[in-house]
């Protein structure tokens, strides 16, 4: 067990809550924030909107990480993201604490190929610009203020969780005996991270100061399999034998009359026009830990469907 003394901000989400369970081998002192209890009744309740919230939610602790979210919202995001990462990275700074942001890929827009740590920041729609600005803020925050801090980026994850595309359009619809769905081409090939390695991997990463001021890539198979074969060995896990129904614009265009989520999602179409391929490289390189491969983390995904 180490010394260093962690909190989570945002520890309900399926990201906190896997990080929660990876630092279990590292330390026993992990305190949970979020905007609620309800899922942990030691959770301590705090707004991030709230400069002074955050700094008594944070106070005393070496390693913060912040894996809250905003609802999945153009709007929401451009108003209340900037004042969260705004009001973590003053009192990260405040406390002398390190920060670690998980983050998505948004910010690089369109990319023919791999991404990587090196990928510049193009985004093309409004959750890209938001998120671009946010990893933004944190580049400048450490390169100006002396904050310690770590990017951890992941692809699209799957695991057991409502909060993913994955889960929504084939592991529950499986479940309940419905057609699996792919988004606009089952063809294309398209990186999932598994949600267990992104915790395993934040966790790994947060224990040695060497690995901060920079942006990492979480594990995640590079064997990318087609859409259309990702729904495959979904089926084929839950015993079942069947292929997925492609999902059009102009279908998902009406899905979005009644479907916030559906319609949010809508400008992020181009995530599968083309092949989306994420290389985690530098990681696997640098720790030789290799991620979960797509038919073990779907088999183990599956068992919790199941049960």
């Amino acid at each position: 067990m180490d010394n260093l003394k962690h909190v989570i901000l945002g520890s309900n989400g399926i990201v906190g809550t896997e990080v929660h369970k990876a630092l279990q081998r590292y330390s026993n002192d992990v305190k949970l924030v979020s905007r609620t209890n309800r899922a942990h009744p030691q959770t301590h309740v705090a707004d991030l909107t709230d400069l002074r919230q955050t700094i008594d939610a944070v106070k005393g602790y070496d390693v913060v990480y912040l894996t809250a979210g905003v609802t999945y919202s153009a709007k929401l995001w451009a108003q209340y993201w900037p004042v969260i990462l705004d009001n973590v990275i003053d009192a990260t700074l405040d406390t002398g604490a390190r920060l670690v942001f998980f983050d998505n890929v948004y910010m690089y827009g369109k990319v023919d190929g791999w991404m990587t740590e090196d990928t510049p920041f193009n985004p093309i729609t409004k959750k890209g610009e938001v998120r671009a600005r946010l990893a933004q803020k944190i580049l400048d925050a450490i390169a100006y203020k002396g904050l310690t801090a770590l990017i951890a980026r992941s692809a699209d994850f799957y695991g057991y969780s409502n909060q993913s595309i994955p889960h929504l359009l084939v592991f529950e619809r499986i479940s309940k005996n419905e057609n699996p769905l792919v988004l606009l081409d089952a063809g294309k090939r398209h990186s999932f991270t598994y949600t267990k390695d992104i915790g395993t991997s934040i966790a790994y990463l947060a224990q040695e100061e060497r690995n901060f001021n920079q942006t990492w890539h979480l594990p995640t198979d590079r064997h990318v399999l087609r859409a259309g074969d990702f729904v495959r060995l979904a089926a084929a896990a839950f015993g079942k034998d069947t292929s997925a129904d492609v999902l059009t614009p102009q279908m998902l265009d009406a899905i979005a009359q009644s479907d916030e989520l559906i319609g949010e999602y809508r400008e992020m179409l181009y995530q599968n026009e083309m092949d989306y391929l994420f290389s985690s490289e530098k990681y696997e390189d640098a720790f030789k830990h290799p991620p979960t491969p797509y038919a073990a983390g779907v088999k183990e995904l599956v068992s919790l469907y199941r049960k």
